[in-house]
């Protein structure tokens, strides 16, 4: 992946990085300090910036995505519903107890398949509002890279 990013500048690389799904910034703010050798606060500024694109994109698009599914008749518009309504009784049983601050803590721990991608499209399935949603996952972001850069410099950086 990296080698076709290598025509771009590091900060776009960085950004571009940070948009991906699985890496987020617990990969591109790595990859950034390690392989770019941008300071510590290029990398967190750019990774923090490129991973919150697919949030806004994810909760600004899926309620329309949805009213558009559910405008249509057929095939697709019911297996929509099924999928919607199977995904939204497995999430509100666990989530709807810790509601927002869950959300935070899900963006904040930078493990795998807790980030902004899977915090959105929660965020989307429990019927949070985009004003409510995005300043947590941002939050939520900002908070995993820190972690994130505290892991790989130390607090020295502070």
């Amino acid at each position: 992946m990296l080698e076709s990013l290598s025509n771009f500048s590091p900060q776009l690389s960085t950004f571009l990085l940070a948009m991906t799904p699985y890496g987020e910034l617990r990969l591109s703010l790595p990859i950034a300090y390690f392989f770019y050798d941008l300071p510590i606060w290029q990398s967190y500024l750019w990774s923090v910036l490129g991973n919150m694109i697919p949030p806004l994109v994810i909760l600004l698009l899926a309620d329309p995505f949805n009213d558009f599914l559910r405008g249509r008749s057929g095939y697709l518009e019911k297996k929509w519903a099924i999928l919607l309504i199977t995904v939204r009784q497995k999430f509100n049983k666990k989530y709807e107890k810790y509601g927002l601050i869950g959300l935070l803590f899900l963006v904040a721990i930078p493990f795998p398949t807790t980030g902004a991608w899977t915090a959105s499209l929660i965020a989307f399935i429990l019927g949070f509002s985009f004003k409510k949603a995005f300043p947590v996952i941002f939050g939520g972001v900002i908070i995993a890279g820190l972690v994130v850069s505290f892991l790989i410099t130390g607090v020295s950086w502070f």
